[in-house]
């Protein structure tokens, strides 16, 4: 549950599916802001600055698109994008325009609810304290220089190894696709296979795992990588 209540804004022209969402955040502690047009996204949004926003693109008023740049004016609250669009070429524009990620429909309502989640800690961690350093058991993370130092030692990743592994820390005990570390990551849609992923996952785990720390990354048939270190002594 969230530490404190945060708002999300909920624009979707399919009735059905904007309770279905708005139900499923409420349920997980979120506020939820309904909006089946951009013309009542406004009026929200002027009344209440929501903390994150799940958009659908097409809209019987304009575009989903062109809303994110008024967004963007005077607010930085994350944008997971909801399309039927499904190219390469459209996902890239919608990440281009200000999205922060997309989910194509159909799509599984409690990944959706996880990936606002995210956002948010995300977007807390960062306004917080943007240099904090996070430390997790032996591992300790410094977002600053993009250094990771295990038992102390700098164990020298480089910049989209530390991007990753910073992401599944921050979502420790979460499952990430192998789609949404690389669009968090490279700031591209994912093309073709998840080789770029795998490969800096299995760097990840040699340079974690020769200290004997203990820390994994697992993998989740179905679901993605995991960050996760030991209960109790190792």
């Amino acid at each position: 549950m969230p530490s404190s209540k945060a708002t999300v804004l909920v624009v979707e022209d399919n009735q059905r599916l904007l309770r279905a969402i708005g139900r499923t955040l409420v349920e997980s502690g979120y506020s939820v802001l309904p909006a089946p047009d951009l013309a009542t996204a406004r009026s929200q949004v002027r009344r209440t600055p929501p903390n994150a926003i799940v958009l659908d693109i097409l809209l019987p008023d304009g575009n989903g698109l062109d809303f994110i740049e008024e967004i963007r004016a005077a607010s930085t609250a994350p944008v997971l994008l909801v399309t039927a669009l499904g190219t390469k070429d459209q996902r890239l524009a919608g990440l281009r325009a200000g999205g922060d990620d997309y989910i194509t429909k159909p799509f599984d309502l409690d990944e959706l609810c996880a990936r606002v989640g995210a956002f948010l800690r995300r977007e807390a961690m960062h306004h917080n304290d943007p240099g904090r350093e996070i430390v997790t058991g032996p591992l300790r993370l410094d977002p600053v220089a993009d250094r990771a130092y295990l038992y102390g030692k700098d164990i020298n990743l480089a910049p989209k190894e530390f991007s990753v592994l910073f992401m599944l820390v921050v979502n420790e005990g979460t499952p990430l696709t192998a789609q949404q570390l690389y669009e968090a990551v490279w700031k591209l849609p994912m093309a073709g296979d998840d080789h770029s992923i795998k490969n800096v996952v299995y760097r990840l785990r040699q340079k974690l795992g020769l200290a004997n720390s203990g820390l994994s990354i697992e993998t989740s048939r179905g679901e993605g990588y995991c960050f996760r270190q030991p209960v109790g002594p190792i």
